[in-house]
C-alpha cells in the first residue's frame, strides 16, 4: 500500500480519536479514552480484518468474492451448533466444546468457499451471481435450521435453545506486571502502563486475526506461493505458460479466504457473544469488501482500513454522545474509504474466466516453422518469432485447427527462444522460463 493511502488512513482514525476525546474528556481521562477505544476498536474491527484479508486472497488469485457475508454467517451457525452439540449431547467439557465449534466454523467456511470456486471457476458462472448465491443460501439456510431445530415442537431440545458451553476468554500480557515497579511512587505513570495493558489483553482470534495480517502479507509479497497466487490473478495466460496451474491456484486461495472467512464467522458465536440470532453479521461481511478496496488489496492496508471502520462504528460507545447512533458516525468514514478505495484500483482480474487449453494443461506444446530457419537464437516479438516475416511459429494442440503460437513474458520483455539438446527453451534475460518438449515437423 502506498504511503499517500496509508497516511490518509491514519489521519482519519487520528481526527475520530480526537473527536471522542474532544468530547468526552470531561467525564474520563483522555489516556483511559484513548486506550479504552483502541482496545474495543482492535476487537470489533476483527471479524472485517479477517474477511477482508479473504477477500484479499480471493481476488488476488482472480476470484471475485462477495459471499463473505454468506461465508461468515454459515461458519457462526455452525460453529455455535458444534459447540452445544458436543457440550449437550455428547457430554464433553467445556473447552473441548468451543475448540471442536471452532474448528466446525472454520471448516464451515472453508466448505463455502470451494462452492464458490466450483461455481466461478469450474462452471464458469459470473463471481457476483455465485457471491450473491452463497449469501442468499446462507441467510435462508441458518434461518431455516434455527428455527426447526431449536423453535420446534419435535427438535432434539424440545423447543427451547440451550445454554453455550461459554466463549473464549482475554488472554493476559503481563505488562502492567513488567513495568509497574519501573514507575515508581508516578501515579500518572502506572495509570498509562494499566490503560495500555488493557490494549494488549485481547481475546485468541482478535490476536490470532492481527498475526494473519502480518502472516498473508509476508506469504503474498515474499514466497513462491504469493507470486504465483498474483500471477495468477493479474495474468493467467502468462502464469500458465510458465508451468503453474492457475485452476488449481485458484481452487486453494479461494479455499483459504473461505477459512478466514470462517474464523471471522467464529469471532460471533464462539469468542463475542455465545448465542446466535439470524442474520447475526449484520452486513460484515460487505463492510470487509470496502476495508479490502480501501486497503489496496494489499492485507496491511485491509487491517488499517477494518480499524477505521470499526473507530467509527464505536465513536458513539466510547465518546457517550447523547442521541448519535454509532452508524451514523461510520457514515462519514465509510464514505471517504470508498471515495480513497477508487483513487488507484486495483488491476488484475484479467481474463477471470480463463480455463487453459487441453494440451496446455499437459503442458505437452508442438511447434512448428513455416520457412527454412539458421540453428542460431533469435528474437521473438508479440506477433511471432524470427527476424522476418517468413518465420513463423504455429502450437499444434492436437485438434485440426492450427492457431498461431506466441510467447509472452510476465516481466513485459520479450522472451528469447534457443534450440537446445532436448527441445527448445524460452529465455527472458538469459534465465530459462521453460523447456518445451516436442518433435518438429
Amino acid at each position: 500500500m502506498d504511503w499517500k493511502r496509508f497516511s490518509f488512513i491514519f489521519l482519519i482514525i487520528v481526527v475520530l480519536f480526537g473527536v471522542v476525546v474532544l468530547v468526552g474528556h470531561t467525564k474520563s481521562s483522555p489516556i483511559i479514552i484513548i486506550t479504552s477505544m483502541l482496545a474495543t476498536t482492535i476487537a470489533v474491527a476483527t471479524p472485517l480484518t479477517l474477511g477482508a484479508l479473504s477477500g484479499v486472497f480471493c481476488e488476488r488469485s482472480g476470484v471475485v468474492n462477495i459471499g463473505i457475508e454468506g461465508m461468515m454467517l454459515s461458519a457462526a451457525f455452525f460453529g455455535w451448533l458444534a459447540a452445544i452439540y458436543m457440550f449437550h449431547v455428547f457430554g464433553f467439557s467445556k473447552w473441548p466444546s468451543i475448540i471442536v465449534g471452532l474448528i466446525a466454523a472454520i471448516i464451515t467456511g472453508g466448505l463455502m468457499g470451494l462452492l464458490l470456486a466450483v461455481l466461478s471457476i469450474t462452471y464458469k458462472v459470473d463471481q457476483i451471481i455465485g457471491g450473491t448465491v452463497i449469501n442468499i443460501l446462507a441467510v435462508g439456510l441458518t434461518g431455516f435450521l434455527n428455527r426447526q431445530m431449536f423453535f420446534g415442537s419435535g427438535s432434539v431440545f424440545g423447543g427451547q435453545i440451550p445454554n453455550s458451553p461459554g466463549n473464549l476468554l482475554n488472554i493476559h500480557v503481563p505488562f502492567t506486571e513488567i513495568f509497574s515497579p519501573l514507575c515508581g511512587a508516578s501515579a500518572g505513570c502506572v495509570q498509562f502502563i494499566r490503560a495500555l495493558n488493557t490494549v494488549l489483553d485481547q481475546r485468541p482470534i482478535a490476536i490470532s486475526a492481527i498475526l494473519l495480517v502480518f502472516i498473508s502479507h509476508y506469504v503474498l509479497f515474499y514466497t513462491r506461493w504469493g507470486l504465483r497466487t498474483r500471477a495468477v490473478g493479474e495474468h493467467p495466460k502468462a502464469a500458465d505458460t510458465v508451468g503453474i496451474n492457475v485452476v488449481w491456484m485458484r481452487y486453494a486461495n479461494v479455499f483459504i479466504g473461505g477459512m478466514l472467512a470462517g474464523l471471522a464467522g467464529a469471532y460471533f458465536t464462539i469468542e463475542s457473544v455465545p448465542s446466535f440470532e439470524p442474520l447475526l453479521t449484520n452486513g460484515r461481511g460487505f463492510i470487509s469488501l470496502a476495508a479490502m478496496i480501501f486497503g489496496n488489496w494489499t492485507p496491511i492496508g485491509a487491517w488499517a482500513a477494518a480499524l477505521v471502520f470499526g473507530a467509527s462504528s464505536l465513536a458513539d460507545q466510547n465518546a457517550i454522545i447523547p442521541g448519535c447512533h454509532p452508524t451514523a458516525m461510520g457514515i462519514p468514514a465509510t464514505v471517504l474509504c470508498g471515495w480513497a478505495g477508487s483513487l488507484h484500483p486495483y488491476n488484475g482480474h484479467s481474463d477471470r474466466h480463463y480455463r487453459p487449453h487441453h494440451s496446455a494443461r499437459r503442458r505437452r506444446y508442438t511447434l512448428r516453422e513455416v520457412g527454412d530457419y539458421g540453428k542460431r537464437s533469435y528474437k521473438c516479438s508479440r506477433r511471432g518469432c524470427g527476424t522476418g516475416s517468413q518465420r513463423h511459429y504455429q502450437e499444434i494442440s492436437g485438434r485440426p485447427r492450427e492457431r498461431q503460437y506466441q510467447l509472452r513474458s510476465p516481466q513485459g520483455r520479450n522472451p528469447r527462444v534457443a534450440r537446445g539438446k532436448w527441445g527448445w527453451q524460452v529465455h527472458v534475460d538469459e534465465y530459462p522460463l521453460r523447456t518445451l518438449p516436442s518433435r518438429f515437423r
